[in-house]
Order: structure tokens, then sequence, then C-alpha cells
């Protein structure tokens, strides 16, 4: 996930110095540096922190630690690198890096990376096996469709710029399979109980699963406000 926030700081930046007429490869390092920075300054609090608490914590046995503690600090720690490279392009450039839809490309691309790796063991397995079977086929189907819907509204998105209509129904399908989308993938996150020990499959499987879920979300946000600008565009013509 911090990967491809970097790539997308570094991306934003070189582009908003070489609008200006500024560097864009040492304002993409200042870009990374500054979210790198960042990063590394809470990994070292969090070991810190666990070196000290550790010791409590592991004293109480049978206890689970939460799910959303750790994904809860990655996420601040991402949005304050964020921050800074936004407080950093409005400051030498006056322009705002986060917008909306550019946010919703980062956890698009993410998430549809995320679900390759969860479509391609059993596309494997429908290779070797070089018959259908409906196993396979279950596992492959869902994770199809999320490519399929993130990749689209990936696409929609990317295309849609200022001052440019797009067709309303098609839009609204998108938007309709990201809120399908969103709610299956919020009901399959929160279906078990307890939550998972760090460190097992199925937490790195919720993170993803949340991953997407937040990808989903913001699509539903952005493809809205795109077709409530196209009607108001479509009105004035």
């Amino acid at each position: 996930m911090e990967l491809f926030i970097l790539i997308a700081v570094v991306r934003w930046l070189s582009g908003v110095a070489r609008t200006a007429g500024r560097s864009p490869f040492a304002w993409g390092i200042a870009g990374a540096v500054v979210y790198v920075a960042v990063i590394v300054a809470g990994l070292l609090f969090i070991s810190l922190f666990m070196f000290i608490v550790g010791p409590l914590l592991s004293t109480l046995r049978g206890e689970r630690f939460p799910l959303l503690g750790p994904v809860f600090v990655f996420a601040v720690m991402n949005a304050a690198g964020l921050g800074l490279a936004n407080i950093l392009s409005r400051a030498v450039f006056n322009k705002n890096l986060t917008t909306m839809k550019s946010l919703a490309r980062i956890p698009n691309i993410g998430a549809i990376v995320f679900a390759c790796l969860f479509l391609i063991p059993p596309l494997i397995g429908l290779f070797v096996m070089g018959h259908l079977e409906i196993e396979e086929v279950v596992k492959a189907l869902p994770m199809a469709g999320t490519c399929l819907v993130l990749v689209v509204t990936l696409l929609v998105l990317r295309n849609n710029g200022e001052g440019v209509t797009i067709a309303v129904w098609p839009a609204f399908i998108v938007l309709s399979a990201n809120v399908i989308l969103a709610a299956a993938l919020l009901w399959y996150s929160t279906t078990w109980a307890l939550p998972p020990h760090p460190g097992t499959m199925l937490t790195i499987s919720l993170a993803m699963f949340a991953w997407c879920t937040l990808a989903a979300g913001l699509n539903v946000y952005c493809v809205g406000l795109t077709i409530r600008s196209s009607r108001r565009l479509e009105r004035r013509g």
C-alpha cells in the first residue's frame, strides 16, 4: 500500500513541478523523502512502543490483538505522509495534490493488485487441471468481478476531465456496481466475530478486503460527483 502511495506522491509532485517550470526530478525526490520520512518515523515510534509495552502484552495469555489497531496506525501514517506532501505542494506551487479523484486512483490500483493475488491461484488451478472445477470457478468468479469493477471505474475516473461530459447511464451502472461491491466486501470483512492474530493469512486477507472496500467507497463518491457534474453541464448546454 505504501508503495502505491509513494509512487503517486512522486508523480504528483513531478507533474506539478514540470508545469511550474521547476525540476520534476528534484521535486519528485523531495516528495518521496517527505513521505518516506513520515513512514520511517511512524515505524520507529511503533517499534519503541512495542519494546516498552510488548512485555506487558505478552503476560496477557489468550488475548488476541485487535486487527483495527495496526490497520488504524498505518492509515494514520499514510494520511500524515500525504498531508505533508500536500502542504509542501501548496507552500511551493500553491497546488492541491490530494483531490478526491486523485486519491481514489491509489486504492483502485492497489485493490486491483490485491484482487489479482486472490484471483491468480484459482486460475492456476484451472490451468493445471485442464478442465473446469466448480470449486475453482467459485473462487475465481468473485475476484474476477472485483477486478472488472475496479478496472472499469479506474478508466472512468482517468478519462473524465474537467468540462467533459460522460454518458450518464453507463456511469450509473459503474456506480451501482461499486455500491454492490462495497456492501459485499464490507459484509465479508465483518463476518468473523473475533479478530485474527496479527501475521495470519486471515489478517492479511481482511486487510486486503478492507483496502478494496475503501477503493469501492471512494469510487462511489467520485463517480457520483462525476454524474452530478455531467448533468449540470448538460443542463447548461
